[in-house]
Order: C-alpha cells, then structure tokens, then sequence
C-alpha cells in the first residue's frame, strides 16, 4: 500500500485511513507544535471563566488527553502557588516530601479521573440506557429480574469504593513520606558518607519501599476483586433469566427468538454495567 498523503486519500477507504493515522503516529506532537496547537489552553482558560458561574463542569474527555494535562498543570500552579504565598507556619507544619507527594501522586491521580473516568461515564451510560430499551422491548418481565444486577453491583461498588479510599490514602501518605526520606537522603548525602551510614540507610530505603509496595499491592486487590464480583452476579443472574424465560416460552409469552436477542442485549450490556462500577473505586481512589 502507498503511503497516503492526506486524509482525503483515505475518503472510502479505511485501510488508507488507518494507515495514515499510524504513520502520523509517530510524530503527531511535532505536528502539533508546527501547527502551534492551543486549544487545550483555550479551553482551560474558557473553563476557568465558566467554573466563576457554575459549581460543576462536565468534562467528556473526548480527545487527545491534552486537556487533561492542561488541568494537571493548572492544579500544580495553584498548588505552588499558594506554597509560595503560605505563611511560614503552615510550611513549617508538614515535610516538604509531604508537598511534593500532593504535586505528583494526588494531582496524577486527578488527571486520570479527567481523562479516562468521565469518558467512561458518559460513554457507557448512554450505552447502558441504549441497550435497557432493547430488553424492555423484548421483555418487560425479564428487564425487571436484570436491573436486579444494577443495584447490586452498585452495592458492591460502593463497599470497593470505601475500601479503595481508605487504601489510597495510606499509600498517599507512604508516598510522602518516601518522598520525604529521598529528600533528607540526597540532601545530606555528604554526611552518610562521612559517618558511613551506607548499610542503616539502605535499611531505611528498603523499608519505605517495601511499606509503599504493600499499600500498593492493597490498591491492586481492591481492583482485582471487580471482575470476580461481576462475573459471579451476572452468572447468577443468566441462570435465574434463563429458568424464568423457559417457564414464559412454554406459556407462550416470549418466543424463542425474542430470548435470544434479550440475552444477547443483556450481555452487552455487562461491559457497561462493570465499567461504571469500577468509576465509583476510580472515584474514591
């Protein structure tokens, strides 16, 4: 295949198409920088004068993932800002491994939630909504035994999502407190030489480390511990579903291949039901 010049070459083909996005791959942020691309900015500075007269903004996250970084930035000059005009108390209160752990962990934490949960929200609640209308057409009674699964792994959710904030903040303040060592370690690295403290603060180091791989191994528990719940309760649910809708063929009230479609409609609809329960533990994280 020759390689396309342009997007127009691509018109009615999407072998081209695709090939042209992979080539431009390779250097789309240069490209970007040639075209001088603001609109990240813009859209910030368009945000924070809309954030003046509305308490919430809704941000769909369909892009490039810019607009992410552009708030991650935002928030760590805030932050830095407000450091830097801070009474000295306030700074003399916490470690400054303490605001270092807030400018990276917290802040990274947010600009995933931007970039990939409200996505997921929109995007999965639409198709959620979108496929409960295809089982209510099929079968109204069925429909009702299956939302039984929405409420429950809300539930699920919901007692993952504690658990995960709680989590998180325990491996924030390892974190910080990691970061804190780092900085008293490289800040006064002449002195364990001079004193040959190598062995105590390797001993140090390891410990910090292995205290923040155990929060972060917690972290990981939590969000393997999903898919499992999921899996069991639409299991569970496929069974009752299809006890119940052999007892309604044989009275005539659903045909055969009204089950199927119904079946095949609530199955798709597990990818979103799933997604939009792992947001809460996103959420909370």
């Amino acid at each position: 295949m020759t390689k396309p010049k342009s997007l127009l070459d691509g018109i009615g083909n999407q072998n081209v198409t695709e090939k042209y996005y992979d080539d431009w791959a390779t250097n789309y942020d240069i490209t970007l920088k040639k075209w001088k691309y603001k609109a990240p900015q813009k859209a910030v500075s368009v945000l924070l004068n809309i954030r003046k007269k509305f308490d919430y903004c809704l941000d769909l996250a369909c892009g490039t993932g810019m607009f992410g970084e552009e708030i991650k930035k935002l928030l760590q000059f805030d932050m830095v800002k407000s450091l830097i005009g801070a009474d000295t108390k306030v700074i003399d209160t916490k470690h400054t491994g303490k605001f270092i752990s807030n400018l990276t962990y917290d802040v990274l934490h947010i600009t995933n939630l931007l970039s990939n949960g409200i996505l997921n929200l929109f995007k999965d609640s639409l198709t959620l909504i979108g496929l409960l209308v295809v089982m209510f057409l099929q079968n109204w009674k069925l429909s009702l035994i299956a939302i039984i699964l929405i409420p429950i792994a809300s539930t699920a959710a919901r007692s993952l999502g504690k658990r995960m904030g709680k989590v998180t903040t325990q491996a924030q303040e390892k974190s910080s407190f990691l970061t804190k060592y780092l900085v008293d370690l490289f800040k006064n690295h002449r002195l364990t030489k001079i004193f040959q403290k190598e062995k105590y603060e390797t001993k140090r180091a390891d410990e910090y480390l292995s205290q923040l791989n155990e929060k972060n191994k917690k972290i990981a528990h939590v969000l393997v511990r999903i898919s499992p719940i999921m899996e069991i309760l639409t299991g569970i649910m496929i069974a009752i579903l299809i006890f119940y809708s052999g007892k309604l063929i044989a009275l005539g009230e659903i045909s055969v291949n009204n089950f199927f479609s119904f079946l095949a409609a609530m199955m798709l609809a597990y990818q979103p039901v799933r997604s939009l329960s792992t947001l809460n533990v996103a959420v909370n994280q």
